[in-house]
């Protein structure tokens, strides 16, 4: 061998090497079926839940409405929370209920996971300490952060709070890009669960004012005679009236104005506080608030403006369009928009009293299929049907660490710009979106990543009787993971991804994990999943 052709050859080898280091790793299916687990005798195993549910087979198949709920107000369908929704009464029970969250029974698994992530509840100046010293840098608590959302949205009980959390966190986003809004992120994440079912009013109040939105629109940059305008142009043109008000530039410094003096005590003690030499003074006006703002504290004059701004009739269409987007469909009509407007002006911005407007809408009842999820969302619906069990992190590499990079979209909470992240299904509907899902379902029916402090469901578990025929099988675990009867469609897709005909006899002993990966991937990937 010459000298040149070594050098080729290590290089070769170097690059492969990385290249090994760096994927992942898909076990190859055996040509043979592995050793047959023993037989099942519990229908449904999955996380530890409050009140532990029996499923009996065949599973109860929900109607349209009751599907609608769970998918829409909820984290997603699973034959457990059907039959939650089932001993509540119904669908409109049960949502009364779940808008009173703490009436709800947390499982014991969303407690365990708060306490996996117990040092985001550190105090600021712990935090930035922990940044200083390296102990965690900020970066990686807000990291932590979105795994802790992720992880709850999973597991959690209260999956209307869950769903809520993360519309009104899309409509005030603060990016978990910026670190320096570290230390009052999770504080920020609890503040917007506290409102979620009250007063848009009392939410756009305390968000506006919280410490981490002045670090993340720079108000704490703000000095007398110079406010800083981000924030004051953000709380009009996205959190409140939107750009349908007209207001003008004058009145974007004007809102700047009005909010300066709100600071941080960055650097030191991390503490928000008021700080009446940098509050900017003059007469103010902004779409008919108005004010002298002759005195050098001005935050009364700060909560009067932002409660003027919340029940402001902008406010109202604003927001009733984006929920109704978000809830309803891409275009809804202009007369539920204005419904959930008049609701929301009505209640005192009672976002409860939208949430039962929508609910008897005969426009969402018959809204079935109109909305695309989310790459997030369709990896949170399918570990919660696929009944995947993650375990407290051992360290890097553990599923609640790094399911967060598995589901093919940014992490929660990280989308860049202060707009929030997409609402509309053409975001999310691209061929290349739809080729990744189906990657990510294969991967959570397989079992084949994460694979660290994680438990995943095996295929024999998912047979649920001695024998069945295929289409038998496919037939439950349309029912298990889609709520649906089975269709000439999806039985053609089933057997086309498995190459099992739909007659052959199955059992424990015949279904290995490899085939559940293929079909997990052929069913999760269907429009029945990736649309509610």
């Amino acid at each position: 061998m010459s000298v040149v052709e070594g050098r080729l050859r290590r290089r070769r080898n170097k690059r492969r090497r990385r290249r090994r280091r760096h994927r992942i790793i898909r076990p190859t299916p055996p040509q043979t079926p592995p050793t047959p687990a023993p037989p099942t005798t519990t229908p449904y195993v999955g996380p530890p839940l409050a009140e532990p549910i029996t499923l009996s087979y065949p599973l109860a198949l929900p109607d349209v409405k009751a599907r609608l709920f769970l998918n829409r107000f909820g984290t997603g369908y699973t034959p457990v929370a059907l039959a939650r929704m089932s001993a509540h009464g119904g669908p409109d029970q049960w949502l009364e209920a779940q808008l009173s969250p703490e009436s709800v029974p947390e499982s014991p698994k969303a407690a365990a996971i708060d306490n996996w992530f117990g040092h985001l509840r550190n105090s600021p100046s712990q935090i930035a300490a922990d940044h200083k010293n390296s102990v965690r840098k900020y970066w990686e608590h807000n990291f932590d952060l979105s795994n802790w959302m992720l992880m709850r949205r999973i597991y959690s009980e209260r999956i209307v709070l869950e769903q809520m959390a993360t519309f009104l966190g899309n409509v005030l986003h603060i990016s978990s890009h910026e670190d320096s809004t570290a230390p009052y992120r999770f504080d920020y994440e609890q503040m917007i669960r506290k409102h979620a079912f009250g007063r848009f009013e009392d939410l756009l109040v305390e968000a506006s004012l919280h410490p981490a939105m002045r670090m993340y629109l720079d108000n704490r940059l703000s000095v007398k005679g110079k406010p800083n305008e981000n924030q004051g142009r953000e709380l009009l043109e996205l959190h409140s009236v939107s750009r349908a008000a007209q207001y003008t530039e004058a009145m974007v410094l004007d809102s700047a104005k009005i909010l300066s003096g709100y600071t941080v005590d960055w650097g030191k003690t991390y503490n928000p506080y008021y700080d009446p030499n940098k509050h900017t003074t003059g007469p103010v006006s902004v779409l008919g608030f108005t004010d002298p703002n002759a005195a050098a504290d001005g935050q009364a004059m700060t909560i009067r403006y932002l409660k003027y701004l919340a029940n402001h009739p902008s406010t109202a269409q604003t927001l009733a369009r984006r929920m109704a987007i978000f809830f309803v469909s891409d275009q809804p009509s202009a007369d539920l928009v204005n419904l959930l407007a008049q609701t929301y002006s009505s209640s005192g911005t009672s976002l409860k009293a939208m949430l039962r407007a929508i609910a008897s809408s005969p426009e969402f009842l018959n809204s079935e299929g109109s909305k695309v999820r989310s790459p997030a969302a369709d990896f949170i619906a399918g570990a919660r049907v696929l009944g995947t069990d993650a375990k407290e992190p051992t360290g890097d590499g553990a599923y609640a660490y790094s399911a967060q990079w598995a589901h093919g979209e940014l992490p929660l909470g990280y989308w860049p710009r202060p707009d929030g992240a997409p609402l509309r299904n053409d975001a999310w509907a691209s061929p290349g979106r739809v080729l990744r899902s189906c990657g990510v379902h294969q991967d959570q029916a397989g079992g084949y990543w994460p694979t660290k402090d994680v438990t995943y469901r095996k295929a024999a578990s998912w047979v649920p009787t001695a024998s069945l025929t295929f289409q038998d099988l496919v037939s439950h675990l349309c029912r298990a993971w889609l709520g649906r009867d089975i269709t000439p469609r999806l039985l053609t897709i089933a057997t086309e991804a498995t190459k099992i005909p739909a007659t052959r006899t199955m059992t424990t002993a015949n279904f290995p994990d490899w085939q559940l990966a293929y079909l997990g991937q052929a069913l999760l990937s269907t429009p029945e999943h990736m649309t509610t």
